[in-house]
């Protein structure tokens, strides 16, 4: 069989065109249900599968209970937020550790959720070994190491209907990500990791997940990924969906207009897009939780009510869904200057629906059919 075909089981879709084409690649029986009677969706899952997109939100190994329950009502999909990062599964050369990622698959197996796979190549968080075993190798010599890994990783993981092979490769000002390896081989090493997951992985949909991509300010940052992406179409590169992760802050708001061209020119290269961490980070907004809450709403809605009218938008993926699970939340972004809890999630720590959650369930039932 060649790896370079798209892949289709005989007896309906494959995991890869399930992730590409939302739940709409599962057909009409997607549908069926209350949508046909014209109720209101009572879920983020109900209001997604109406519209062919996939909701899910950011998961961690220690999530249980009455949060994980309410992962599997609202949502579709999870996303491991760390478990599948490259130095958890492979601290060191051919030592891989699969618990904490196994748990979460398992979790979705028993819940029916479907899981993507988060990420294989990050500059952030290299496979140190990796990099001083690569050290003055030729690019077959790197890829071959960095594909082994990969390898692994991706076959321990088959449930996985799509994978982010890149996690932010694009720099500022034009350039790519200082990063050992990339800095060597710039894009002929992308091309070829991909290669290495089509071929190991041949049902899976691949992509590219990058940030920055949304502010008023990011028109720079915009164009240069869309000639990344073009250069990677142009070589053939199998690369089937672009990851716009959306973390929003309330300093330099979504530039709403300029966002949805964006997303119209990624549709043109032919790619599925994935709103894929999506949260807003309050840290200059009101003091009043109350007030605040209506205006971290209104941020999520200015947000996706335009991106939804792009139907190659495929995927909303919430990184943690509430306050309790996020990673603003536990400080790990901008912070108030008046030391109140952040609250960037559409549920609370109590999990309590919060008036994001609404603007969210309204922008999706909003959307258009995929």
């Amino acid at each position: 069989m060649d790896a370079r075909r798209t892949q289709s089981g005989a007896g309906g879709p494959s995991r890869r065109e399930v992730a590409l084409g939302g739940l709409a690649a599962l057909g009409a029986a997607a549908m069926i249900g209350p949508a046909a009677a014209g109720t209101p969706p009572e879920t983020l899952a109900e209001a997604g599968r109406r519209a062919g997109i996939e909701v899910g939100s950011a998961i961690r190994g220690a999530d249980a209970g009455a949060l994980a329950d309410m992962i599997a009502t609202e949502c579709t999909l999870v996303t491991p937020e760390n478990a599948l990062k490259p130095p958890r599964l492979a601290p060191a050369e051919g030592r891989f550790t699969f618990d904490e990622a196994s748990a979460i698959f398992d979790f979705a197996a028993q819940r029916g959720l479907s899981v993507h796979g988060h990420t294989l190549y990050w500059h952030k968080q290299p496979l140190g070994w990796a990099v001083a075993a690569s050290r003055g190798k030729g690019l077959a010599e790197t890829v071959a190491l960095y594909g082994t890994v990969l390898e692994r990783i991706l076959k321990r993981f088959p449930a996985a209907g799509s994978w982010d092979v890149f996690n932010e490769i694009a720099g500022y000002g034009g350039q790519l990500r200082p990063d050992p390896e990339i800095d060597r081989f710039g894009l002929d090493f992308v091309e070829r990791l991909l290669w290495r997951a089509r071929e190991t992985a041949p049902e899976v949909a691949l992509a590219i997940n990058e940030n920055d991509l949304e502010c008023g300010a990011c028109g720079t940052k915009r164009e240069h990924v869309l000639a990344i992406l073009a250069a990677l179409k142009a070589r053939g590169a199998p690369l089937d969906a672009l990851g716009v992760q959306g973390h929003l802050v309330s300093r330099d708001r979504p530039d709403a207009a300029a966002m949805r061209d964006f997303l119209r020119r990624v549709e043109d290269l032919g790619l599925v897009i994935y709103l894929s961490e999506l949260d807003v980070n309050d840290a200059r907004l009101s003091a009043d939780y109350r007030l605040r809450d209506t205006e971290v709403a209104q941020i999520y809605a200015d947000y996706l009510g335009p991106a939804l009218e792009v139907r190659a938008v495929r995927r909303v993926v919430f990184w943690g869904i509430a306050d309790s699970a996020n990673w603003i939340a536990d400080g790990g972004a901008e912070r108030r200057s008046d030391g109140k809890r952040q609250r960037p999630a559409l549920f609370d720590r109590e999990l309590g629906r919060k008036p994001a959650y609404y603007a969210v369930r309204e922008a999706l039932a909003a959307a258009p059919a995929r």
